[in-house]
């Protein structure tokens, strides 16, 4: 499984998240990809990338635990500060794909 968590918004750039997820399941279709988080683009995003190997789950409490069944973590915003979901992936043990 690989997951992100983000505020769906063009700065968090999801949709390269997506277009790679695509991409890799072409040849991997094993492999699942979860996107935790709500936001502008939700919708968007969810009508462009309908695939059976990627779930759109909404905004989340149980951020800790989406994350333990996640064995990639990726950040591909555009800008970022300092990213709170990046810090509780690493927490996590989980492995991290960032820009």
């Amino acid at each position: 499984m690989v997951g992100t968590v983000s505020r769906l918004a063009p700065e968090k750039n999801v949709a390269l998240f997506l277009t790679a997820a695509q991409a890799l399941a072409r040849t991997r279709p094993d492999v699942k990809f979860l996107v935790v988080g709500d936001g502008p683009e939700r919708a968007s995003l969810q009508a462009q990338f309908q695939d059976a190997n990627i779930a759109f789950v909404g905004q989340r409490a149980d951020v800790p635990r989406l994350l333990q069944i996640c064995d990639v973590f990726v950040l591909a915003s555009n800008t970022e500060g300092f990213s709170v979901a990046l810090v509780e992936a690493m927490a996590a043990g989980r492995a991290i794909v960032a820009t």
